[in-house]
């Protein structure tokens, strides 16, 4: 309900400004990292409302106070395991089924996660999109 509000009152100050960009303003905020920026806010009772930004970091993400730099999306850096991996993806981290290794297949992928220009995510969560990635 948090995120409703929020994205309701963000969508009221666009329309006011300009209505015919509000929409387009407003899914480019949400649509660029697929939720993940929103995902991490909504885990913190002092922020309201996140997005990434063209510098592929996370915006007001809490208060001016803090210098904290969060990456739009996880990234696909250093992991050892497919079950690393998917710790480091909300959405995966907190499924039923996790990650794994598919050994059998020509090219091993780590089951249900997917690289694209942000990092990685979890193929069931709402705009993830890219390739299958590769075991560790």
């Amino acid at each position: 309900m948090h995120t409703f509000l929020s994205l309701v009152a963000l969508t009221s100050v666009f329309y006011q400004a300009d209505a015919g960009s509000a929409l387009v303003i407003a899914e480019k905020l949400l649509g660029a990292d697929g939720g993940y920026c929103q995902r991490i806010c909504d885990e913190r009772p002092e922020c309201i409302f996140s997005y990434c930004g063209d510098d592929n970091k996370c915006h007001s993400l809490g208060s001016a106070d803090t210098n904290e730099v969060v990456p739009c999306g996880a990234t696909a850096t250093s992991f050892d395991s497919c079950t690393s991996a998917c710790d480091s993806v909300p959405d995966c981290a907190a499924s039923t089924w996790k990650s794994f290794c598919k050994t059998w297949l020509d090219t091993p992928v780590c089951f249900g996660l997917l690289k694209n220009t942000n990092g990685l995510c979890y193929e069931a969560s709402p705009g993830c999109t890219g390739s299958a990635y590769a075991c560790p």
